[in-house]
C-alpha cells in the first residue's frame, strides 16, 4: 500500500503535466491559425494597383526610346523618293539607373504593403492579449467569487456568537454582489470581443514567459524599422536620381537614322547619320537641387534611426522594471501563501487571501503590460510583417 500512493500522485502530476502542454500546444496552434487568417484577409484585399507589374520589355525596347519610318516622294517628273528609319536612342549609361531605380521602387512598394499589414496584424495581436487579459481576469474574478461566498458562510455562522458584527456581513454581502456583477460584465465583454475578432478561447490561452520577451525584444531591437528602411530607400533613391541627370547629360548617342533615297533616273542612294551628346557644361541649378535632396534623404535617416534606438530603449527599460515588480509582487503572493499555510485563524486567513488575491490582480496586470511591450517593439521594428508567419505569442 505504502508503495502504491507514491505511484499513484506520480501518474497525476505526469497526467497534469501532459494536459497542461497539450492545452499550451492546442492554443498556440488556434492563435496561429487566427495571425495566418488575418494575414490572408488582409492580404486579398489588396488593390491591383498594389503591385508593380513585371518589367516584360524586350532588348529592342530597353534601347529604343521611339521609332518611326518616313516615306516621301516628289510629284514631279524626276520621281525622287525616300525611306527613312529613325530610331531615338536611349542613354546607355542610364539603363542601368534606370534598372536599379525600378528595384528600389519594386522595394518601396514592399514596404509600403509591409507597413499596412504590419498594422493589421498589431491590432489582431493587441485583441488578442485584451481577450486573453480578460479571460484571466474572468477566471480571477471567478476565484473570488468562490471566496467570497466563504467568507459570507463564516459571517452567518458568528451570528449567535458575541464576534459577530453585522457590518462585516454586509460588507461581504455587497462585495460579494460586486464580484457578480463584474464577472457579468466581464462575460458580456469577452463573447463582444470573440465575436468581431472571430476567435474563441474558453480560458486564457497565452503562456510566453515575461524574460522570454525580454529576451526576443532585446534580439530584434536592433532590428531596423519599416520608416528606417523607407529612409534608406529614399536616399538611394534620391543618389540614383542625381546619376541618371548626370548621365543624360554625358557623351552619349541620342539618336540613329538610315535613308535610302531613289530615283527613276539616278542611282540609290544610302546614307547613315548618328546624332551625338557631347557635354560641354558643368554641374547645374537642377544637380544643386539633386543635391539637396540628397542632403535631406540622409538627415531623415538619421533622425529615424535616432528616434527609433530611443523608443526601443525606453521599452526595453520598461519591460525590464515591469519584470523587476513582477518577481517582487510573485514573491509577495508567494509570502502569503506561506502564511496562509502556517496559520490557522480563519480572520486571519480571510485578512490573507484578501490580500493574496489582490497580489494575483496585480500580477495579471503586470504580465499585460509586458506583453503590451513586447508586441509595441516588434511592430515599431516592423517584424509582425516581416515574419507574418511566425507566432510572436507562442512558447514554441
Amino acid at each position: 500500500m505504502y508503495q502504491i500512493i507514491p505511484l499513484i500522485v506520480v501518474f497525476v502530476l505526469i497526467t497534469i503535466s501532459v494536459n497542461t502542454q497539450t492545452f499550451a500546444g492546442q492554443q498556440d496552434d488556434n492563435v496561429s491559425l487566427y495571425l495566418q487568417q488575418v494575414k490572408n484577409n488582409f492580404l486579398q484585399q489588396l488593390s491591383p494597383g498594389s503591385v508593380l507589374p513585371e518589367d516584360d520589355s524586350n532588348i529592342l525596347n530597353q534601347w529604343v526610346e521611339s521609332s518611326e519610318i518616313r516615306l516621301t516622294a516628289d510629284d514631279d517628273e524626276k520621281r525622287n523618293r525616300s525611306i527613312a528609319l529613325n530610331l531615338k536612342i536611349r542613354n546607355f549609361s542610364e539603363l542601368d539607373i534606370q534598372q536599379q531605380m525600378f528595384q528600389l521602387l519594386e522595394k518601396r512598394q514592399y514596404l509600403d504593403v509591409n507597413k499596412q499589414l504590419n498594422n493589421h496584424l498589431r491590432l489582431a495581436y493587441l485583441q488578442l492579449l485584451d481577450l486573453n487579459l480578460k479571460l484571466e481576469l474572468l477566471e480571477h474574478l471567478k476565484k473570488q467569487s468562490r471566496f467570497s461566498a466563504t467568507e459570507i458562510k463564516f459571517q452567518r455562522e458568528l451570528v449567535q456568537s458575541t464576534n459577530f458584527k453585522p457590518e462585516n456581513l454586509l460588507d461581504s454581502e455587497l462585495d460579494h454582489e460586486q464580484i457578480q456583477f463584474q464577472i457579468e460584465t466581464q462575460q458580456s465583454s469577452i463573447l463582444k470581443l470573440q465575436k468581431s475578432m472571430d476567435f474563441s478561447a474558453q480560458q486564457a490561452f497565452l503562456n510566453l514567459a515575461a524574460e522570454q520577451m525580454i529576451d526576443f525584444a532585446e534580439i530584434h531591437s536592433l532590428q531596423n524599422s519599416n520608416a528606417v528602411q523607407q529612409s534608406q530607400l529614399e536616399l538611394q533613391l534620391a543618389k540614383l536620381k542625381l546619376k541618371q541627370q548626370q548621365a543624360s547629360e554625358g557623351f552619349a548617342l541620342n539618336s540613329f537614322q538610315l535613308k535610302s533615297d531613289f530615283s527613276d533616273n539616278q542611282d540609290n542612294v544610302l546614307t547613315v547619320r548618328f546624332d551625338v551628346q557631347i557635354p560641354f557644361a558643368g554641374p547645374n541649378f537642377s544637380h544643386r537641387l539633386k543635391q539637396q535632396e540628397i542632403t535631406r534623404a540622409s538627415l531623415q535617416l538619421q533622425q529615424r534611426q535616432q528616434q527609433f534606438a530611443l523608443q526601443a530603449t525606453q521599452i526595453l527599460e520598461e519591460m525590464e522594471q515591469s519584470s523587476s515588480t513582477l518577481k517582487a509582487t510573485k514573491k509577495m503572493a508567494g509570502q502569503i501563501k506561506f502564511r496562509l499555510l502556517k496559520t490557522s485563524n480563519v480572520r486571519l486567513i480571510l485578512k490573507l487571501k484578501k490580500q493574496h488575491f489582490s497580489r494575483l490582480r496585480k500580477i495579471i496586470e503586470i504580465r499585460h503590460n509586458i506583453r503590451l511591450n513586447y508586441i509595441d517593439l516588434l511592430a515599431k521594428s516592423g517584424l509582425l510583417a516581416e515574419q507574418a508567419n511566425k507566432n510572436w505569442l507562442s512558447t514554441k
